[in-house]
């Protein structure tokens, strides 16, 4: 039996699909990771959530897969996955609390991710399978990346323009 040029396009999609897949399990547990270890990595009973990354109206809660934009879609790219994440951060002056989303981007490059958060300067490289220094790393990245969006007002307002940085609306 010759092999036909649409049987070698039958098995290139075949692959494709595969990696897509690899990447998006490959996205979910390290995402996963990084939202069970975000709390303890702020302190003080900090409540940290996987959000829908783009939805205008969210709430504080464990959105599961919601929190991936692959959520809800018919067929999975080898492309960039975002996660939304929610912290809880309290007032010190009285006993509110502001609640904020940042989006935190995974970039497929070789067979390592990249880690972009919000519209941060740079990225994290992340090997898989991820370890718990890498899952450090972007708890690092999330912390440092909105220490600097409170203390520049100016990109806070441009991440929030570009949808990279949100705010649960009362």
């Amino acid at each position: 039996m010759s092999i036909t040029r649409l049987h070698n396009l039958s098995l290139a999609i075949t692959k494709y699909g595969e990696v897509s897949v690899a990447i998006m399990y490959q996205v979910k547990a390290l995402g996963n990771a990084i939202i069970a270890a975000l709390p303890k990595y702020l302190g003080d009973e900090a409540n940290a959530y996987g959000v829908d990354p783009f939805a205008e109206d969210w709430r504080m809660a464990d959105y599961r897969d919601q929190k991936f934009s692959f959520h809800g879609i018919d067929t999975l790219e080898v492309d960039s996955i975002q996660m939304g994440v929610a912290v809880c951060i309290p007032h010190i002056k009285d006993a509110g609390n502001l609640r904020v989303r940042v989006v935190v981007e995974f970039v497929p490059e070789g067979g390592d991710l990249k880690v972009a958060v919000g519209d941060g300067p740079g990225t994290l490289a992340v090997s898989d399978p991820h370890d718990d220094d890498d899952v450090q790393r972007v708890c690092e990245a999330i912390y440092e990346y909105l220490l600097a969006m409170f203390a520049d007002p100016v990109s806070n307002a441009t991440a929030q323009r570009r949808g990279k940085l949100g705010f649960i609306q009362s």
